[in-house]
């Protein structure tokens, strides 16, 4: 099971090596915490390679564009700032934009700590 992640993970990064957009910072893996809520999001050939949940927003916020990206049907998902949470008590965190695809969603992309590890054995 864990050749599979490590090889699925290698073939979302080389597809996405050829995917770019000037502005914008592609996402190939999101790591979630014990409730499911991404706390990070990575892409082990960039220079800005991981970031916290916090950067991520702070970065929305500043204007820069975070997208996902599926290779099996070749659609990108924007990332957008989620509130969450009872009225008092709400908090920022991240999602993808509705665009009909399920591959290119945060929670479906591999494990951070898979790719930064992978990357390191390369």
């Amino acid at each position: 099971m864990r050749l599979f992640i490590l090889s699925y993970a290698l073939l979302i990064c080389l597809s996405v090596s050829s995917y770019s957009q000037e502005d914008s910072r592609i996402i190939v893996g999101a790591s979630q915490d014990e409730n499911g809520y991404i706390v990070s999001v990575c892409n082990p050939n960039e220079s800005w390679f991981i970031r916290s949940l916090e950067q991520t927003v702070t970065d929305i916020e500043n204007g820069i564009k975070y997208l996902t990206y599926c290779s099996a049907d070749d659609r990108k998902g924007e990332v957008i700032i989620k509130k969450i949470g009872e009225d008092g008590t709400k908090r920022k965190t991240i999602t993808t934009t509705g665009d009909g695809s399920t591959c290119n969603n945060l929670d479906k992309l591999p494990d951070c700590s898979l790719l930064l590890t992978n990357q390191g054995e390369s």
